[in-house]
């Protein structure tokens, strides 16, 4: 990391263009006035005439010692920082594809990029991982995955679209009373009975932190959150469940593992579809990847049929839970690691273990 301001080198810092240095194009900017001082300066559109870029610096009145660096796609597992000085920069940049998007910072707080290079230095930074997923939303696995430094694809693009006609879900709602509670397993489904009953006069039950966001971001308290959908995670509330019925808010396609795994703790549940999920995958080829996340068995089945799964097969893979693993290896896949228990902290640990970063 380098720092635009620091109070030992610099308290300013200014944001120029060099786009123009070829002449083609008047420049706005008094270069002689923008560069003096000691001030950081921050260079856009600046690789493809780097060389002349410096240059003009040097002859706008700043150092040519003066420490830069130069930064190829930032906050991207492709990163690239080179280190020097307005005389140096361009001649360690040779190798360097210049067409690739990259910020030039000018000034003393170059240097402190050792002490402080935190991006380089998270556990999965470099790598890059797919993400199964087949239900709306964003997994909170994939954002504690990018905060540990992995750049994240979370396959495929899925969007939650209402049932046409008299939907299931309206005509559940209208006998609520013979339920004991309603549960959530997803955000979607939260907006979706939303959409048809605005207050809920029964106990709410959120299982996983969408489900708990969704409903808070309108206004509904859970009785009771779940941190998940395993095995574990529903047991703590078996007492509850077996009190039932509950009314459990699905896609159109179900969730026959949670509602299984709600059964098997002797659970009551009359499962209801809300809306319907329509998935998108991404054109083939994909940029490399290093390894298939699959965090649940509908997951795996979504991402790795079809042509585009065939594409993944040989990946190494992490399958949260044995019903998971089953999945995967149903569908094909030849390198497949479990997770020791079913639950989003032991798939991280087993993420790292594979990454070599634990």
């Amino acid at each position: 990391g380098i720092p635009l301001t620091h109070r030992l080198h610099s308290s300013d810092v200014t944001f120029l263009s060099g786009h123009d240095v070829d002449g083609n194009r008047h420049s706005l900017t008094d270069w002689s006035k923008a560069v003096t001082g000691k001030g950081t300066l921050v260079l856009f559109m600046a690789a493809r005439k780097l060389s002349a870029n410096l240059q003009r610096l040097i002859q706008a009145g700043r150092s040519a010692e003066t420490p830069a660096a130069y930064i190829a796609s930032a906050t991207t597992p492709d990163q690239k920082v080179v280190v020097g000085t307005l005389a140096t920069l361009a001649d360690k940049t040779r190798d360097v594809d210049l067409t690739i998007p990259a910020l030039v910072i000018v000034g003393d707080v170059v240097g402190l990029r050792e002490r402080i290079a935190w991006f380089e230095h998270r556990p999965l930074a470099g790598r890059r991982l797919l993400v199964a997923r087949a239900r709306p939303g964003r997994s909170a696995l994939a954002a504690e995955l990018r905060a540990l430094g992995a750049e994240v694809l979370e396959i495929p693009e899925v969007e939650a679209v209402s049932l046409k006609g008299r939907s299931p879900i309206a005509a559940a709602l209208a006998r609520l009373h013979e339920f004991r509670g309603i549960v959530f397993g997803c955000a979607a489904g939260v907006d979706a009975v939303v959409s048809h009953a605005p207050t809920l006069d029964l106990p709410v039950i959120a299982v996983g932190v969408a489900a708990k966001q969704a409903l808070s971001r309108h206004g509904i308290a859970s009785v009771v959150s779940l941190r998940g959908a395993c095995q574990e995670a529903l047991g703590e509330q078996s007492v509850l469940f077996q009190k039932g019925p509950f009314l459990l808010v699905t896609a159109e396609d179900g969730r026959p593992n949670l509602r299984n795994e709600l059964r098997k703790i002797g659970a009551k549940v009359e499962a209801v579809a809300a809306y319907r999920s329509i998935h998108r995958m991404p054109g083939l080829p994909l940029p490399p990847i290093d390894l298939v996340v699959l965090p649940s068995s509908s997951a795996a089945r979504t991402v790795l049929s079809g042509d585009f799964g065939k594409a993944l097969l040989g990946l190494p893979m992490a399958a949260i839970g044995p019903q998971t693993e089953a999945a995967v290896r149903q569908c094909g896949a030849r390198h497949v690691v479990r997770s020791e228990e079913d639950s989003r902290l032991s798939m991280v640990l087993l993420i790292l273990s594979i990454m070599g970063a634990a």
